[in-house]
């Protein structure tokens, strides 16, 4: 152990070079198609991202990156989750715009239905803690991001 860092140095792992992937390195992690199997969703997480952008109204926000974690290794992100900048400089909370048609809308309004609520009935916090522990059926649903076609696995229904 070194005395002035405090910390045992650890030797450098060699990666085996035929070990690496063959797909192109524009080409994705492959992910399954999960459609029409049932999971339980296990958590929720809210990432806001570095990158500050601005709106066509001249309002500053940040996107916010929405994974759903099942009760198996997959996970989905579902856009359209924002935070926008406040007077005080601050940026508020995860707000989805409900009347939109991104995928976390899409998914906000199924789970309105499935809980027999209305937008005006709960708050954002309600919606994100009250995913975990609902059982779903997903559907994979064809999509495009940055020119590419892909299919994406999708809440289609809560059970």
């Amino acid at each position: 152990m070194d005395e002035n860092n405090q910390q045992e140095e650890q030797p450098l792992t060699a990666l085996d070079l035929n070990s690496l992937p063959d797909r192109k390195t524009t080409e994705k992690r492959p992910k399954p198609n999960l459609g029409g199997q049932e999971f339980t969703i296990q958590d929720v997480n809210l990432f806001i991202m570095p990158e500050e952008k601005l709106a066509k109204k001249g309002t500053k926000y940040k996107d916010v990156l929405f994974r759903v974690h099942y009760d198996q290794e997959n996970y989905e992100h579902y856009g359209g989750v924002k935070a926008f900048k406040q007077n005080d400089g601050e940026y508020g909370p995860p707000v989805i715009y409900v009347e939109g048609s991104s995928a976390a809308s899409q998914l906000f309004k199924l789970w309105l239905t499935k809980v027999g609520k209305t937008v005006d009935d709960v708050s954002f916090k309600e919606f994100f803690q009250g995913l975990k522990g609902l059982k779903v059926k997903i559907v994979s649903v064809a999509t495009t991001f940055q020119g590419k076609g892909f299919q994406k696995n999708s809440i289609g229904s809560f059970l």
